[in-house]
């Protein structure tokens, strides 16, 4: 039996908000309620391993109260990384 690989791409959606009104995106048309990852859940999984791990596809991950606690995490990874962000204006959600 062979032994299982890691995968070649994880993402991660640190939210589901954005603060920005963008045209051509879907978010500003979309009902949601405000939610962020937990970062403790990306210590649990520190072990994690993949071939790149890419933050952010949907939503603005710069507005995680916590980013700065991701990118120690994403730079203690033995892999490579992107974030993905359209560098709003600092305001969080409240």
């Amino acid at each position: 039996m062979s032994e299982l690989k890691p995968p070649p791409l994880i993402e991660v959606e640190l939210t589901n908000f954005c603060n920005l009104k963008c045209v051509m995106c879907h978010f500003p048309y979309a009902s949601v309620t405000p939610q962020s990852l937990d970062v403790g859940l990306l210590r649990r999984i520190s072990d994690i391993q993949a071939e790149y791990v890419v933050v952010a596809s949907g939503f603005e991950p710069l507005v995680h109260r916590e980013v700065d606690t991701v990118v120690d995490w994403l730079s203690g990874l033995a892999t490579d990384y992107e974030i993905i962000t359209c560098f709003p204006p600092s305001t969080r959600p409240t």
